[in-house]
C-alpha cells in the first residue's frame, strides 16, 4: 500500500487497552517532562493505513487528533513482536501531552500489533 494512498488519521474514539496502556505506562517512567496519567487519556484515532497499531491521544473522546507534525519527538524504541517484525515505537508529544504513539517497521516486516514490554529498548 502506498503510504499516499491513505488519509494520516483515521478517528477512533475509544479508551485504551490494557496492552497500549502497560507500553504507555512504561515509556512514560523513561522521561520527565510529561506528567500526564495514562488513565487521563483517550484514543481519538488511529493511523489511516487501518493495519499497524499507532495511536493518537486526547483528553476527552471528543477532542481532534494532533499529529506528528505538530508535535514533536520524545522518543524512539524497538522490539520485537509476536509475528518477529523488528517494531520502531515513537512517542510524540506536545507541551507535555502525549499526542501520538507510533508504530513502523525496522526490518520490513508487517507491523500489526505492539511488541510486548520485556522485548523493547531504546534506539
Amino acid at each position: 500500500m502506498r503510504e499516499d494512498s491513505f488519509p494520516y488519521c483515521i478517528p477512533e474514539r475509544r479508551e485504551l487497552t490494557q496492552t497500549e496502556v502497560t507500553l504507555l505506562e512504561h515509556l512514560l517512567g523513561q522521561i520527565d517532562d510529561i506528567q500526564v496519567q495514562v488513565g487521563d487519556l483517550k484514543i481519538v484515532a488511529r493511523c489511516g493505513c487501518g493495519e499497524c497499531p499507532t495511536i493518537l491521544f486526547g483528553k476527552s473522546l471528543e477532542d481532534e487528533p494532533i499529529t506528528s507534525k505538530d508535535s514533536h519527538s520524545v522518543m524512539d524504541w524497538s522490539g520485537r513482536a509476536a509475528n518477529g517484525a523488528l517494531v520502531g515505537i515513537g512517542l510524540f508529544a506536545r507541551d507535555g501531552m502525549p499526542t501520538e504513539l507510533e508504530a513502523w517497521s525496522v526490518d520490513g516486516g508487517e507491523v500489526k500489533s505492539w511488541p510486548p514490554v520485556d522485548a523493547i529498548q531504546p534506539i
